[in-house]
């Protein structure tokens, strides 16, 4: 199953100033809708640590995948638009997709391609507070 994914490199190019994007921790609702599917999958809830440096959430590459590369990515005004193409044992994997931000809210979509397969996810996301710092003790 594919989930929404972004790579840490891929932010580093943004030049992310001047997004309305309140910076730490965000809850993003994901809803895969995959055409001619009989049943909806539930919607995923995840946490993410958001900064302007790096304006959206980042999870690993797609299991399987590897060879993974920006084709674009790029901010206008508060959306943030990127397009990746990764090696998957079944063929490339391209993932085109944004987001827009409102302060300490944003909604987005992503299409994923595979093959003949094509999904898209519905991205929508708040601001809950300050990052929370991971500890551990031993």
């Amino acid at each position: 199953m594919f989930f929404w994914y972004y790579l840490s490199h891929l932010w580093g190019a943004f030049h992310a100033a001047a997004l309305d994007l309140k910076e730490g921790q965000w809850q993003i609702k994901v809803l895969m809708k995959i055409p001619d599917m009989p049943m909806q999958l539930p919607p995923q809830i995840q946490t993410f640590c958001i900064t302007k440096d790096n304006p959206a959430p980042q999870k690993g590459p797609i299991e399987g995948c590897a060879g993974c590369e920006v084709i674009d990515n790029r901010v206008e005004g508060n959306t943030v638009y990127w397009v990746v193409e990764c090696d998957h044992p079944n063929g490339k994997v391209r993932s085109e997709g944004h987001v827009t931000y409102s302060g300490k809210t944003f909604v987005g979509k992503v299409k994923i391609i595979q093959a003949d397969v094509v999904m898209w996810q519905d991205l929508s996301g708040h601001w809950m507070g300050p990052c929370q710092q991971v500890s551990f003790s031993l």
